[in-house]
């Protein structure tokens, strides 16, 4: 027939007996078939360029062929598509795709694509003004909870001139006759064997400008690559984002089954309850099954990642969203972005992450997805570089916005508003994060800082008889956000002194010890440390280096020999069981925190050789997967405050600074401990070295940078910046803010031990002060 007459004409190829047997099955079921239903329908997934074109102008590279063998590419192609949308409306499984009960509440809206606009002097592409109107139909109703209004009906319409067709006053009026929901106008502009294809979104009953607009870019023999692209680019903006996941995944595999297990896990964690730290098992079981089915199904795999990652299961998370983003080339280019972002969270490249998130909100800036990706990547990382407050809290308050039913967004704004001392908004906050149960830490904080007793009494009743772990947790969150370190050192030593395991014991030594030296008392931390010793004595020598080295005070030479002696006889540190917040660390990242706390015990005895003798050892490691540019920026610390201490340099210590990298996986920055406190102390001495070069304004945003969040080995340091952030606060003339800040550190020191009551008796003087200057009457004008 005329199909092989052309294959041999164009292609000079024969028609193989497969293709031969599948164009007579064609035939004879397009006699034998009713006219098609308008119903939903499934799209196979061709494969994409492997060479991923940007977001919304895409290039393919211009292939070395003549005009003859771009004819009959664009001959074959024609015939190419007529047969795929026969195939895709006769072959397609309706149990899916498009399946409103496969969608909970997902709506179904249609969309009448319109004959598109051919500005081409080659003939050849006039098909393309119906065949674009079949084409993108087929595409977009094989998406999930899509149906584009049947072909025929658009097509049957009296014809219009391409310029009218264009116009949306016109296509509108179609539309409306047509009851879609949208309607999709396009051009085709091509020169040179070139084609730009555009594409428009618009609602039917809007005002006529375009919901969203989408161009790509390429070669006419990409023609169908080009089209899957714009397809999928304006599925991302088409819509609730909820609705655009389950659409995206619809059009990126081949098989109903893993569609099917795809859409499963998204229902499951809609059910997954924060509160009770279910940790996602039905959504991860379904998402495994996804991709067992579909080895390729790289939204599957993102999704596995995510919710891998709320429930700490961090390998899983990683190898997860690596394969996502060895197949992310068949995602749209939005979806691309976020695989990206999640791949360099999990990778510790906090800052790429950050970058990748913030790119998916210029073109998506309603898609809470991507503010609470860019959220957890400034919670997580935003400490080491500085982050600044303030855009966490935007992330976070968009996300929640356009997403208020995730548990997660409320819990993580609560942290904040207990920065802020604002605990009414604490509760309300909180009730939203847990609706099934608020946990009794977090009861405790309310109560206490709103000061109601007879709650407080309640709440602390029923605490004394939690487990381990909340009574922890409540004693870290008080000293923390309501600067009562002797309640929280209550609450935490009623865990150290009661606990039948010794795993439990050991934890609750540890953070007594940061408690108590939160609180001014680095006697009474020693003491803890000791008791730790017995239990744990890796982890105990370690903290008793960075007790030693504690800038606010200094050691004595036998104390920092001592911490020398036990740090070298300890074993390597092992992780917790049943830390909150530590998770698995390497034999490579032990021995580059030993190293580091060797050299700066030898930089505080003024050992100088042997101090650079560490810097040396850290700068040989090479830099591998597990720890990445750990041993690196420890390199880098330890150096610069060589440069500062010893040198007395503090410019050259923050241009040393100006190099650390901060590329380490969140499991590897939980797996240490010690590296939390080492990078607290790193972020309070650049803010010293800052001021005391007359920079106070930079400094602050390193001071604010102490202690976020469940960052609670920070703690040690909070009060120091608090008072290092009044000082400046004082001297710019923000008396309100001094005052601020001066208070909270006396709150927190105000039974620390003698040795540093004097930097308490200047707290309060200086409170005195600044609190008459404002009771002080106005000049007069």
């Amino acid at each position: 027939g005329q199909f092989d007459r052309r294959l041999r004409e164009d292609l000079q190829v024969e028609p193989s007996n497969e293709t031969k047997a599948y164009v007579e099955s064609l035939r004879a079921s397009a006699k034998a078939a009713p006219p098609a239903a308008t119903g939903p329908r499934a799209l196979a997934f061709r494969e994409q360029p492997e060479k991923p074109a940007s977001l919304v102008h895409r290039e393919v590279a211009r292939p070395h062929a003549d005009s003859g063998r771009r004819k009959r590419f664009r001959t074959a192609l024609a015939l190419v598509i007529v047969g795929g949308c026969v195939w895709i409306l006769q072959s397609s499984p309706t149990g899916v795709r498009g399946n409103p009960r496969m969608l909970d509440d997902q709506r179904v809206m249609s969309v009448a694509v319109l004959p598109f606009t051919i500005r081409t002097r080659n003939a050849d592409l006039d098909y393309l003004r119906e065949g674009m109107v079949d084409l993108l139909s087929a595409k977009l109703n094989s998406a999930v909870g899509l149906r584009s209004v049947d072909p025929r009906n658009t097509l049957a319409k009296p014809p219009l001139p391409s310029e009218r067709a264009s116009s949306p006053s016109t296509a509108r009026k179609i539309a409306g006759q047509l009851g879609a929901d949208y309607y999709l106008l396009g051009s085709i502009v091509g020169a040179g064997g070139r084609l730009q294809i555009t594409g428009s979104i618009y609602e039917a009953d809007g005002a006529g400008a375009p919901a969203t607009v989408v161009t790509v870019e390429g070669q006419e023999y990409e023609l169908f690559g080009l089209v899957d692209h714009l397809v999928g680019d304006l599925m991302t903006m088409i819509g609730r984002p909820s609705e655009r996941f389950a659409r995206v995944a619809s059009i990126t595999t081949q098989s109903p089954a893993a569609l099917r297990a795809y859409l499963q896990g998204e229902r499951a964690v809609r059910q997954e309850s924060f509160a009770s730290h279910v940790r996602f098992p039905e959504t991860i079981a379904a998402q495994r099954r996804a991709v067992q089915l579909d080895s390729t199904f790289a939204l599957a795999y993102y999704r596995l990642a995510v919710a891998a990652g709320w429930a700490d299961s961090l390998e899983l998370a990683r190898w997860a969203s690596a394969r996502a983003l060895r197949y992310a080339t068949r995602l749209p280019g939005h979806y691309r972005l976020l695989a990206e972002a999640l791949h360099h969270f999990w990778a510790g490249e906090g800052r790429q992450a950050e970058l990748d998130y913030r790119a998916a909100l210029v073109t998506h800036p309603d898609d809470p997805e991507a503010w609470f990706g860019l959220g957890v990547t400034l919670l997580t990382y935003g400490p080491l570089l500085g982050g600044s407050r303030s855009e966490l809290r935007e992330a976070l308050e968009m996300s929640v916005r356009l997403n208020p039913s995730d548990h997660g967004n409320w819990v993580l704004l609560a942290y904040l508003a207990a920065q802020n001392q604002d605990f009414r908004s604490v509760d309300t906050l909180i009730k939203r994060g847990y609706p099934e149960g608020v946990p009794e830490f977090w009861n405790a904080v309310v109560a206490l800082g709103e000061k109601d007793a007879e709650r407080s009494e309640r709440v602390l009743a029923r605490l004394s008889k939690a487990a381990p772990l909340e009574r922890v947790l409540a004693g870290l969150l008080v000293t923390r956000y309501l600067h009562q370190p002797d309640l929280g050192r209550r609450i935490v030593g009623s865990v150290a002194g009661a606990a039948a395991d010794s795993d439990w014991s050991a934890e609750a030594e540890l953070w007594l010890s940061q408690i108590e030296l939160a609180a001014g008392r680095p006697r009474s931390a020693h003491q803890a440390l000791a008791r730790l010793a017995i239990l744990d004595p890796p982890r105990a020598a370690e903290f008793r280096a960075l007790l030693a080295a504690w800038p606010l005070l200094p050691s004595s030479r036998g104390e920092l020999r001592a911490a020398q002696l036990a740090l070298t006889r300890a074993a390597p540190h092992t992780s917790s069981r049943l830390s909150p917040v530590f998770g698995k660390h390497s034999e490579g990242e032990a021995s580059a925190v030993r190293f580091y706390l060797l050299g700066l015990l030898s930089l505080r005895l003024g050992e100088r050789d042997s101090a650079v003798a560490y810097v040396r050892k850290l700068s040989r490691y090479p830099d591998s997967v597990p720890i990445s540019s750990v041993p690196h920026d420890l390199a880098l610390s330890l150096e610069a405050e060589l440069r500062a201490t010893l040198d007395d340099e503090p410019g050259d210590a923050l241009e040393q600074l100006a190099g650390l990298r901060f590329q380490i996986p969140i499991d590897v920055l939980r797996g240490h401990p010690a590296l939390f406190q080492i990078f607290a102390r790193q972020r309070f001495l650049r803010g010293e070295w800052l001021r005391a070069m007359g920079r106070g304004r930079e400094a602050l945003r390193w001071y604010e940078a102490i202690a976020p969040m469940d960052y609670f080995l920070d703690i040690p340091y909070l009060a120091p910046a608090m008072l290092s952030t009044a000082h400046v606060y004082e001297g710019s003339g923000e008396f309100r803010k001094a005052r601020e800040e001066y208070s909270q550190f006396v709150a927190l020191w105000h039974d620390a031990e003698p040795e540093l009551q004097p930097l308490v008796a200047e707290g309060r003087s200086r409170l005195r002060r600044l609190a008459s200057l404002a009771a002080k009457p106005a000049p007069p004008d």
